[in-house]
């Protein structure tokens, strides 16, 4: 990655250039500790041989395996932006990115079906943004911004059954965003409304020939995700601030107008934050999560009155406590470490969150662990 930046006496150019290669190397065999089976002999047990792998290829064919598979992604986003200074108080920010995926996916045996999988993708698409900012006094400011989006589709869809592979189209948005921005010493809060327009959605649809696992494709006619947002933060002196945040949101399928399966309502956080200058830090905080939609495998939700079985999942909050220690260090190679101790679910509730419903209308639930306590230790290189 590399940036170059360049002022002028009405604005400020950049251009950059980000390149990034990762190599996934994923597979899972069945492990078993009776040493009655004969397999590889691995630390902790001996592999299964008698499970997994695809007989109907050849006899012995990755036996053991569950699956085993090699992915490839390189990703290519040179991008150039200027900064307009309009006058002291307005600015317009403007510019383009282009988007180059390169997905090479290399299965013997798959994930989903146990059956050789390969492919390669590649994806490219170029991207435009503009920002409006207008300073309103020393403390107050608004925008309104309109950006393109570009998000490839996920490895997990291709590695289900019934998939139509050619049919996955990487999804593409608009956004559409305005707000306003208050900061003074002790006070700060923002708040906006946005608007996003995505195309080329994936959505299940039923298969008659196997009513078990719907085909996917990239057929939805589209997706409108709205709402507002806004949070605040107040500073009472001697390190405490007190904070919140929420959003009210609205997703619906643009043909049918029902809801996005998934998307809460609302949301929102509030509670209590401390630090101090030398390294302490702590908060309490209480978040909720709105009610959302879950539709089973047999409906097309983004089709109207195809909808089917729909299951509607209630509300939930959950309490947090953490508290910890960074302190930041001058060696050349170990820049700073932190500390953090972290209580989730303080009241010790129940928490189920629907996660989805299946054709004959038994629903499943995403189960909240109770009052659970992790640490975690971390530095800075």
């Amino acid at each position: 990655m590399f940036n170059i930046e360049h002022d002028d006496s009405v604005g400020t150019f950049k251009a950059g250039f980000w390149y990034e290669w990762g190599r996934n190397l994923r597979y899972n065999y069945y492990l078993d500790y009776n040493p009655s089976y004969v397999g590889p002999i691995l630390p902790g047990g001996t592999v299964d041989t008698t499970k997994g792998g695809n007989n109907a290829i050849s006899p012995g064919y990755y036996a053991g395996y569950a699956y085993t598979a090699h992915s490839y992604l390189t990703t290519t986003q040179p991008f150039v932006e200027y900064n307009w200074h309009i006058t002291s108080s307005l600015s317009l920010l403007g510019g383009i990115k282009y988007y180059d995926l390169k997905r090479d996916y290399q299965s013997p045996l798959g994930q989903g079906p146990k059956v050789p999988l390969y492919f390669a993708h590649d994806y490219t698409k170029p991207d435009g943004s503009l920002m409006l900012n207008y300073k309103i006094n020393s403390q107050t400011s608004a925008y309104a911004q309109i950006a393109q989006g570009f998000s490839a589709p996920d490895l997990t869809y291709f590695q289900l059954p019934n998939i139509q592979s050619d049919q996955i189209k990487p999804q593409t948005t608009v956004n559409y965003q305005t707000g306003v921005v208050y900061k003074n010493q002790k006070f700060n809060a923002d708040a906006d409304f946005y608007y996003i327009n995505v195309q080329n959605t994936i959505v299940a649809i039923p298969n008659p020939a196997d009513q078990a696992n719907p085909i996917y494709s990239s057929s939805g006619s589209g997706i409108v995700y709205s709402g507002a947002e806004a949070e605040a933060t107040y500073y009472l002196g001697y390190g405490t601030s007190i904070y919140a945040n929420g959003s009210l949101n609205r997703a619906e399928f643009k043909n049918s107008k029902y809801d996005v399966n998934g998307v809460p309502s609302y949301t929102g956080a509030a509670g209590v934050l401390y630090s101090d200058k030398n390294g302490l830090f702590s908060s309490l905080v209480n978040k909720w999560v709105g009610p959302n939609t879950q539709y089973s495998s047999l409906s097309t939700p983004n089709v109207s009155g195809s909808a089917g079985l729909i299951a509607k999942g209630g509300s939930y909050n959950e309490l947090s406590f953490a508290v910890g220690y960074s302190h930041k260090l001058n060696y050349v190679y170990f820049k700073s470490y932190k500390v953090k101790f972290q209580v989730e679910n303080l009241l010790n509730k129940e928490i189920q969150a629907l996660a989805g419903v299946n054709s004959s209308g038994v629903q499943s639930y995403t189960v909240f662990p109770k009052l659970n306590a992790y640490l975690t230790i971390s530095g800075e290189f």
